[in-house]
């Protein structure tokens, strides 16, 4: 299968689970409604119970996600040198390196923001 039509299937399995989503929402909503709540409530309560769509699909795109990249150790194999591409202290140092840049990259702005008179900052702009 070609990158291009693995693509054309994978966004053909995407809108079949959100027609199957959406179709159990509405099948939930119209349950809440039959016991005598309002449309908009019903509405509500059926997201509330069934999740968000964003959250129920979530897990899978994770999956994919990190089938890609392990799929993609094979093109990286052939750039390193003395370490296998899927060596699992390599996967575990990356990982924390990227966590520990990524929360410094929150924390030093955030930090600086804190040390700013908010009333100050204001009579400036």
């Amino acid at each position: 299968m070609n990158p291009w039509e693995w693509l054309r299937a994978r966004s053909a399995r995407n809108q079949q689970l959100d027609e199957e989503i959406q179709a159990h929402l509405r099948m939930a909503a119209q349950d809440h409604m039959a016991r005598g709540e309002s449309p908009d409530q019903a509405r509500l309560t059926s997201l509330r119970e069934f999740g968000n769509l964003a959250r129920q699909r979530g897990p899978g795109r994770n999956r994919v996600g990190v089938l890609g990249a392990y799929g993609l150790t094979r093109l990286m194999s052939t750039l390193l040198y003395g370490v296998r591409a899927t060596d699992p202290a390599t996967f575990l140092g990356v990982t924390a390196f990227l966590a520990t840049v990524t929360s410094f990259a929150g924390y030093l702005p955030a930090r600086r923001a804190t040390l700013v008179d908010p009333v100050q900052a204001l009579r400036e702009e």
